[in-house]
């Protein structure tokens, strides 16, 4: 799990949110202290689209910073362990599902990525659409995470 306790962030640093990567242009100094980002990078129709969020609420949100080598390299080892399936495959609990995929943690779409490549590789499973589409949700959550390395 990633840890969001108490980032410092900077103007220039990059952000990311619910697969979305921005770039902080401003941080105000009064109270309540303000972070201004925009997307990163700018998409090609850039309608200057700001958001801020307040510094003190961070925390409630999914917002965090890229993550580095090392928790790359763990994130590999953990996708790297034996995905045949062990035992019989179960049905995927979309709440549990959704709930991953909105954490905004690498770490939990690893565990739902695998989860996935199980029931792939189970031959008593049609591998379904919407298995395809989670598959390849988690994978662009994936890569959105070792984007910046």
């Amino acid at each position: 799990m990633l840890d969001n306790q108490k980032i410092d962030f900077k103007i220039k640093d990059i952000i990311i949110d619910q697969n979305q990567t921005y770039k902080i242009f401003k941080i105000t100094k009064k109270k309540p202290q303000l972070i201004f980002f925009k997307s990163h990078p700018a998409p090609k129709n850039d309608n200057n689209l700001i958001s801020s969020i307040p510094m003190d609420n961070i925390d409630k949100t999914s917002i965090r910073k890229p993550i580095g080598k090392k928790d790359i390299k763990k994130l590999f080892k953990k996708l790297s362990l034996n995905i045949y399936p062990q035992r019989k495959s179960r049905a995927i609990n979309n709440r549990v599902k959704t709930d991953l995929l909105l954490s905004n943690d690498p770490f939990d779409v690893i565990k739902l990525i695998r989860v996935i490549l199980i029931r792939k590789r189970d031959e008593n499973i049609n591998f379904s659409l919407s298995n395809k589409k989670d598959f390849q949700t988690c994978i662009q959550n994936f890569l959105t995470s070792a984007l910046f390395l």
